[in-house]
């Protein structure tokens, strides 16, 4: 008797089943939260891997400058010298090798060319060490995302130790 009961007086039964609106709309919410939430994050990693490139480039700069000075007795400011395979420009930097007047020490600046990104210098230099000159380096980091037109700042290879300029971190 309920049974018959229910039948006829319970619920109507669906005729497909299928989702309603707002079961699609509360998805597509949640979605949108999540996907609001990660981006940001996804957006950083990205930017964190494309300046690992800069500062794995001006690294091996300095490291084959040492390898350079030791085999030639002498700085080079052509990267083709180098044999790093290395272009000057990339998609997201530029990089310029410079020697100093005194020819004791060479610079490396990897700098941005979009302003998501850090930038990067580094010194490769002499070094008094005993009867045969050492060649040390200094690699410095941009403390904000930086865009330079014009030239970045150098580290200050004419003291015995250079240090990183203004607005960059020793690494």
């Amino acid at each position: 008797m309920v049974a018959w009961w229910l039948q006829r007086w319970g619920p109507a039964p669906r005729a497909n089943g299928g989702f309603t609106l707002i079961e699609l709309l509360v998805v597509i919410i949640i979605i949108g939260i999540l996907a609001a939430i990660a981006l940001p994050s996804l957006l950083a990693q990205v930017a964190k891997s494309r300046q690992a490139e800069a500062k794995s480039i001006v690294g091996a700069l300095n490291r084959s400058q040492q390898t350079y000075y030791l085999e030639k007795q002498t700085f080079t400011d052509n990267l083709s010298s180098l044999g790093l395979g290395i272009s000057s420009n990339t998609a997201n930097y530029q990089y310029v090798l410079s020697i100093l007047p005194s020819g004791e020490a060479v610079t490396h600046r990897g700098w941005s060319t979009k302003n998501i990104h850090r930038s990067y210098a580094g010194v490769a230099y002499l070094s008094p060490a005993g009867d045969e000159p050492k060649v040390d380096t200094v690699m410095c980091t941009a403390e904000n995302f930086t865009y330079y037109v014009g030239n970045l700042p150098i580290p200050d290879g004419s003291a015995t130790a250079p240090h990183c300029p203004p607005g960059f971190l020793e690494e």
